[in-house]
């Protein structure tokens, strides 16, 4: 999945498909906001619960924005209930309040986040489209509250709101994995069905499963609707640690990179992604004498030595490469995307580069030196384990030649790859 920065850019007009769709959702979004408004009428006593709940979304919405948690928390707002008892309840009426907090709020983020025009309009029409087929949902199931007859909680309500929510879910799915795949030449299977659909937060669900509840309460009395936030802060709760667990199986607890079960889950849905002439690139990184670290100046000048070298390595890698630790002194960099001969060798001699750099201590500074390794798998044949085993025997070939990186291919393991040419610089040793 292509990351933040890289979706920030704006595609060339050449690429007709990317801008037609874009187009077409934004015309979409546009014509829903439109025939929604128009159920708007100026503000009554009687309104007071619209309002309410109106007011409750734009805080949460707005709080999810501005406070900027990081993106394993993204869409923990659990807004999703109000959205939905708006639709519940005062049907189009409802339809164009959550239109215009959800405008608000993307507007809010695009600026907050830098992100270009184009795609603060496509997010904030994405939106209305989700929203008018859950309506259309809720239609179908004869649920169509107004402003001047509020739709009650029924029989029919609970497998309506399932249906709406789901077809709201997998609209929203398609059309930003569809958007994703457009802009950057990749699977839309890929991105929206193995990148997108898992990231699906489960609290979306539970969130909407409360959405009766809120419309219970705005036809007993406004004032019980700031009651919900008790419930509502549970499942946040819930699901933060729920995302905490998960972050933790899947990451080294002492640099914060990847493990080897999250590398190897990430490199095989980009294998099994791989069109057939494509290619999918991995690195084996090993610190050269690191035992020496521990050794003279003790362990947790190495762990401090790990954790530079990771952050360096992050930040040397693109955007949509993942760095992973494999254990010890030994990383590893999954390159998913069109990684061929020139790019890897390209990106390689940048992460030696990166690694050389002196590490700074009180006492003085460290330098670091290390052998890597490249692979490639071509097509979608090559598994994991072989991909790895590839990427270590071309890092052992790199140390025992004293070249700072090699590349595997079919000759290597009897004739040797070739060589880097940028020659190795000294073992480290403290100042």
């Amino acid at each position: 999945m292509a990351k933040a920065d890289e979706r920030n850019a704006t595609p060339p007009l050449s690429q007709i498909g990317f801008w037609l769709f874009i187009g077409l959702i934004c015309a979409l979004g546009v014509a829903v906001a439109v025939v929604s408004i128009r159920e708007l009428r100026p503000p009554r006593v009687d309104d007071a619960s619209l309002w309410a709940v109106s007011g409750l979304l734009l805080a949460l919405e707005l709080g999810s924005v501005l406070i900027k948690r990081p993106n394993a928390a993204a869409g923990l707002t659990s807004s999703m209930m109000f959205i939905f008892a708006l639709l519940l309840h005062w049907g189009l009426a409802g339809v164009a309040m959550a239109i215009i907090v959800q405008t608000v709020m993307t507007i809010v983020a695009g600026f907050s986040n830098r992100k270009v025009l184009w795609r603060t309009v496509f997010n904030a029409t994405q939106y209305a489209v989700c929203l008018g087929a859950a309506y259309l949902c809720l239609l179908a199931f004869g649920i169509n509250g107004s402003m001047e007859s509020p739709a009650p909680v029924e029989a029919l309500t609970l497998p309506a709101l399932f249906v709406a929510a789901v077809v709201s879910l997998l609209v929203n799915t398609i059309l930003v994995g569809t958007s994703i795949a457009l802009h950057s030449g990749t699977s839309w299977w890929h991105e929206a069905f193995v990148d997108i659909a898992p990231i699906v937060p489960i609290n979306d669900g539970a969130s909407i499963a409360l959405a009766p509840l809120v419309v219970l309460a705005t036809e007993r009395s406004p004032w019980l609707i700031p009651l919900l936030l008790i419930p509502l802060f549970a499942v946040y709760r819930g699901n933060v640690a729920s995302l905490a667990l998960k972050h933790q199986a899947a990451h080294d607890a002492l640099t914060g990179l990847a493990n080897r079960a999250y590398l190897q889950e990430r490199a095989e849905q980009a294998i099994a992604a791989l069109p057939t002439r494509s290619t999918v690139g991995l690195f084996v990184i090993d610190l050269d004498r690191f035992k020496e670290i521990n050794d003279t100046l003790g362990h947790p000048a190495g762990d401090r030595v790990l954790q530079v070298i990771s952050d360096r390595l992050s930040g040397a890698v693109r955007s949509d490469d993942l760095v992973a630790r494999l254990g010890g002194d030994e990383f590893a960099v999954l390159l998913p995307d069109r990684a061929d001969e020139l790019a890897a060798r390209s990106l390689a001699a940048r992460v030696i580069g990166a690694i050389r750099e002196p590490i700074q201590f009180e006492a003085g500074s460290v330098q670091v030196d290390g052998s890597l390794g490249i692979a490639l798998a071509v097509g979608p044949r090559t598994d994991f384990e072989t991909l790895l085993q590839h990427a270590d025997h071309a890092m052992y070939l790199a140390k025992h030649r004293g070249t700072s990186s090699e590349l595997y291919s079919s000759d290597a393991a009897a004739a040797g790859s070739r060589a880097s040419t940028t020659p190795r610089q000294k073992p480290l040793t403290p100042d």
